[in-house]
């Protein structure tokens, strides 16, 4: 995959597309002021971050080579844990050109109101997922509560399939001296409601609660891209030797 990624490159009747449609994005917005300062810092964004970077061009590039990589491959479904990010989607447009089925296995629960495009229609367009691929009930109500319109297909989760199940009711949080693993909340990107910022606030609140009802081992599962000393550095104040373990 990393040896056709590397190869890729865009037609160039496709770059020569792609820098007219620039051109004229650029004479548009010359004609064209922005009536609002969130119009004037979006486009500076967009012309400093991301045109002017390369970043579009690029983007071009990796759907070629996934393309290729595809048809290399002859590969028959594409399984991603996250469709919102930039290079997911970019796959997931390589994977329908191309006649592949694509699919989303959640990542996480979700709780919140907001939703990612990938999962819903975007202004009249068809998402680019074929299929979301659900751990169990809590993801299937959340799909549907949001009006999400791909289908969603219950398959369980290996991390999560393999533990006992709890019959009838569950008091929670459980008291005691047990071992605990801890998994921090992370607001979602899309939820402008939620901050950063909260996530070792809650981390601390949560590990005091654990402490007070007993618990004396409590181990953090970071979730993977985020570093470990801001974490180490919260649980200070929980803990006089905290402990931590790495993201598989």
């Amino acid at each position: 995959v990393l040896a056709d990624q590397r190869a890729g490159r865009a037609a160039p009747a496709r770059v020569a597309a792609l820098d007219a449609a620039l051109a004229d994005l650029t004479a548009a917005w010359a004609a064209t002021p922005p009536a609002t300062v969130l119009e004037a810092a979006r486009r500076d964004y967009l012309t400093r971050r991301v045109i002017g970077a390369g970043r579009v061009h690029q983007a071009l590039d990796d759907l070629a080579a996934f393309e290729t990589m595809l048809t290399r491959a002859r590969v028959d479904r594409v399984v991603v844990g996250d469709a919102s990010n930039a290079t997911a989607r970019i796959l997931g447009l390589a994977a329908r050109r191309r006649g592949v089925g694509f699919d989303e296995l959640l990542n996480g629960m979700f709780v919140q109101d907001a939703v990612s495009l990938p999962r819903w229609d975007e202004d009249g367009r068809p998402p680019p997922l074929d299929r979301m691929l659900t751990w169990g009930a809590q993801q299937d109500l959340w799909l549907a509560r949001r009006g999400a319109t791909v289908p969603a297909v219950r398959v369980g989760y290996p991390g999560l399939d393999s533990l006992p199940r709890l019959d009838g009711a569950c008091a929670l949080p459980p008291t005691g001296t047990g071992r605990v693993l801890l998994l921090p909340l992370h607001p979602s990107g899309v939820h402008q409601e939620a901050l950063r910022s909260q996530m070792p606030a809650g981390l601390v609140a949560v590990s005091r609660v654990l402490r007070a009802l007993g618990h004396r081992e409590i181990r953090l599962k970071l979730h993977p891209g985020y570093g470990r000393a801001y974490y180490q550095a919260c649980l200070l104040y929980t803990s006089p030797s905290p402990r931590d373990d790495r993201p598989n």
